[in-house]
């Protein structure tokens, strides 16, 4: 099993050329076709944009690669390098990519139940509403029942969730 030896969001341009091994959960996942696989990889710290490229690594790394999802567990092991498609401002990482070598999948995950609208503030007061939201509709579904009226749980679920 690979040891982490660093977090997702510290690695910097001063690194290039260095080793890494990096752990975490796939937050996003974009596969441009032709042996090309970019992973996301997010951990406590921050994100660490991955590269599965065929004419850098074996086949079998590239499959497995192509078959990650959101949320799978994933230790990996590569080289730091400059970003080849420019450097992304909106991360602190946005100047590096890691080329990687070696992946372990250390666990799938299935599907989430939602997906995340991302790390926003606002998007995290949103699903945090419609939670909310839900469980009362659903408490106040199960208070009406004891008292045998149908029509207030009716009502509570007729709320709609607009952006």
């Amino acid at each position: 099993m690979l040891q982490r030896t660093h977090a997702c969001g510290e690695l910097r341009i001063e690194q290039s050329g260095e080793t890494a091994n990096l752990a975490g959960w796939v937050n996003n996942y974009r596969d441009h076709g032709t042996g090309l696989v970019f992973v996301d990889l997010r951990d406590h710290t921050g994100l660490t944009q991955l590269v599965f490229d065929k004419e850098d690594v074996p086949d079998e790394i590239v499959e497995a690669a192509d078959k990650l999802r959101a949320e799978d567990v994933v230790a990996v092991k590569g080289l730091v390098r400059k970003r080849d498609g420019g450097p992304n401002p909106k991360l602190p990482t946005g100047e590096i990519e890691l080329v990687v070598e070696q992946l372990e999948v250390l666990a799938k995950s299935d599907t989430p139940p939602f997906q995340s609208g991302g790390t926003s503030s606002r998007s995290r007061r949103r699903t945090c509403a419609g939670v909310r939201l839900r469980a009362l509709a659903t408490s106040s579904c199960r208070a009406d029942s004891n008292k045998g009226s149908s029509t207030r749980c009716h009502r509570a679920h007729s709320f709609s969730s607009r952006s």
